[in-house]
């Protein structure tokens, strides 16, 4: 099925899901405080009068600016779905490169500091029912395990309004439901590898989680 076949604003509603997903999972693997919050806490200093007359001020030479940081971007040139299989009726296409570009960019934003450590593959997957896409991100080592996972799923449950149930496919838990606004997901890990199904026809998810377990 062709980009152009979903409606914009569902389109945009599943880009927005895998998006909170990212920052979801960049807060319970540790992702860095606010940068609001930090500049808020620093103590202020109030002004004291003087009366002693104010000395005439020393012209000095204006400081050299520093370079700007460049935003933080997500691990270059690794792909985290490379190798990854699915299997009938289902089969994989790169993702059209203009939609590549926008989840990338969305990603790295919401991770912040953490989207240097971070790499995704992308993927979307021809068989369903509607259009479908599958995201992979891959986390430093150690970063994520059932807990941190469990509480990234209700966190996404909570967020989407949604009940998330979990079905056990050969022997990996994964989490699956719908939004009346963005489709359904399925998501599930293995070691630090997060595996995140977007489906715009909810029944789709789930089916297409199992049919990647299967393959791989």
């Amino acid at each position: 099925m062709a980009l152009t076949d979903a409606p914009s604003s569902r389109r945009f509603a599943m880009l927005a899901v895998a998006t909170l997903a990212l920052a979801l999972v960049a807060t319970a693997c540790g992702g860095t405080a606010s940068p609001a919050a930090s500049a808020s806490s620093a103590p202020s200093v109030a002004a004291v009068p003087s009366a002693s007359p104010s000395p005439t001020p020393t012209p000095s030479p204006s400081p050299t600016p520093s370079p700007s940081v460049a935003p933080p971007s997500a691990v270059a040139g690794v792909d985290a779905a490379e190798g990854l299989r699915i299997a009938a009726p289902y089969s994989f296409t790169e993702m059209p490169a203009a939609m590549s570009q926008i989840f990338q960019q969305q990603f790295a934003a919401s991770a912040g500091p953490m989207a240097s450590q971070v790499s995704f593959g992308f993927r979307q997957v021809n068989g369903a029912t509607g259009q479908a896409f599958l995201v992979v991100m891959k986390f430093p080592d150690n970063s994520v395990n059932d807990q941190v996972f469990g509480q990234f799923t209700t966190a996404m449950g909570t967020s989407m309004k949604a009940e998330l149930k979990t079905t056990t496919v050969d022997g990996i838990e994964v989490s699956s439901g719908s939004s009346a606004t963005s489709g359904g997901i399925a998501l599930f890990h293995v070691g630090d590898h997060i595996f995140f199904v977007i489906a715009l026809v909810p029944a789709d998810s789930l089916p297409i989680a199992k049919a990647v377990i299967s393959a791989n």
